[in-house]
């Protein structure tokens, strides 16, 4: 039994399992995911949602960015979520079309806050968490992945088990924590590019902290949610390749998590790659650029091909969009997607003239690889490069350089300069900590 199998790894498997290359990548997972937060803290989803948790009161559990005073651990966690996965920036495992730290990383916060755990408790939570949602969302996919979200369905077991570790869940308790989250999962693509996309995460990481905390109070779930003839695989996939979890324990999926270059959908990752090789390899000019276009896997044309956005979130799910923004300023940063660069003329006319289409050898090779190629027409000729996996991506690594660099960069609005150096150095020693709640006060207390 899958899910029998899941709860016992995730009741059993202790801090000292972890290989200290885990240990490692959790932090880094950690600063990345902390950097996404605290870019979010004035975009409105964020704000709204931190008002309507505010107005909802409750006893003081938890802290978030942007609130002073302490909300309940599943709001917290529900305002995190939503904020990590608000600005496109956070991180991926591509095997299973999914961005687990947004809802695994924001309930063990709050969860290990609420409780003044061990911060070698939360790495554990953390490294849990995200191994077995990361084997369930590449168990049912890609199949899941043409109505379901993942990271809203998926990340609500992530999140569960994050959420169990943290409260010392036994194996039978954390069957029926793993099926009150399963219940529960949702997210559906019909919310893909609008504000429903980034509560898809907020739900998840609320919904995996309730699971839990109503098992430790004595409620009971269901039996084998994942595996069973009415269970999560069988209503939300056309297959489910339960060998995913035959390894558990052996090798740990976090270490293929991709970490994002770029603040927009992953699924445009690889085109920006490619067209920022033809312009700096051909010093390609804007205005001598007739045409573009581009190839690619199909479900970056069905996430990311919109045409014609008119909001700057929507541009993050614009493959024309990004490729002009990357063509015309160069690497794309937060500060090219506001509305005043999307109504730029020259942009406008780059988006215009590209155009979009599947390669069967690209999609042959998804969801293992997200490959591009792009053509750049000019009067000089035309200019041509693939990209077989994108930057950030296991085969092509962020260092933890550019994650310290990324996280100065996403800090900014949030911290004062001479607080990012502080913050890095408390998440880097995060195992070192005997009560989290003392560094989310540390963190949460520096900001602006």
């Amino acid at each position: 039994m899958i899910t029998e199998k899941v709860a016992r790894f995730a009741s059993k498997t202790s801090y000292q399992d972890l290989p200290d290359q885990v240990v490692d990548k959790v932090k880094m997972c950690l600063l990345d995911w902390l950097g996404c937060v605290l870019a979010a803290v004035d975009e409105p989803v964020a704000v709204i949602t931190r008002k309507l948790v505010h107005e909802w009161g409750g006893s003081g559990q938890s802290r978030v960015a942007g609130l002073s005073e302490k909300i309940p651990a599943p709001h917290a966690a529900l305002v995190h979520g939503v904020m990590a996965h608000t600005i496109e920036f956070d991180d991926i495992y591509k095997d299973a079309l999914y961005h687990p730290g947004a809802p695994v990383i924001a309930a063990a916060f709050a969860v290990a806050d609420y409780l003044g755990a061990p911060g070698r408790e939360l790495v554990r939570a953390i490294a849990l968490g995200y191994e077995i949602s990361n084997r369930l969302g590449a168990a049912v996919n890609p199949s899941h992945y043409r109505f379901w979200h993942t990271t809203g369905t998926v990340g609500t077991f992530g999140a569960a088990v994050a959420a169990g570790v943290l409260l010392n869940l036994g194996f039978s308790q954390m069957v029926e924590c793993l099926g009150l989250a399963g219940t529960q999962a949702a997210g559906l693509w019909q919310a893909g590019g609008t504000m429903g996309k980034p509560l898809h995460a907020g739900k998840a990481a609320m919904n995996g902290v309730l699971a839990a905390l109503l098992v430790r109070e004595g409620y009971g779930g269901p039996q084998q949610i994942i595996e069973g003839e009415k269970g999560f695989a069988a209503a939300t996939a056309g297959s489910f390749n339960s060998t995913l979890f035959d390894d558990m324990g052996k090798e740990y999926t976090i270490m293929d998590v991709t970490h994002k270059y770029y603040p927009s959908c992953g699924h445009t990752h690889a085109a920006i790659d490619a067209a920022l090789g033809i312009v700096n390899a051909h010093r390609v000019r804007p205005e001598e650029i007739k045409q573009i276009k581009v190839e690619t896997y199909r479900a970056a044309l069905e996430v990311a091909g919109n045409p014609s956005p008119s909001t700057p979130y929507e541009a993050k799910f614009s493959l024309p969009y990004c490729i002009a923004a990357a063509v015309v300023y160069g690497e794309p940063t937060l500060a090219d997607f506001t509305e005043s660069k999307l109504a730029e003329p020259e942009i406008r006319r780059l988006m215009d003239n590209t155009f979009l289409s599947v390669d069967e050898e690209i999609q042959a090779a998804f969801p293992g690889k997200r490959g591009a190629r792009v053509v750049i027409g000019t009067d000089r000729g035309a200019f041509s490069h693939f990209v077989s996996c994108r930057r950030g991506d296991p085969e092509n690594q962020l260092t933890w350089s550019e994650i310290k660099h990324k996280f100065h960069a996403l800090a900014g609005p949030c911290l004062k300069p001479e607080n990012t150096a502080t913050v890095m150095g408390l998440v880097l020693e995060i195992d070192r900590f005997s009560d989290v709640s003392r560094l989310a006060g540390q963190i949460f207390g520096l900001e602006r």
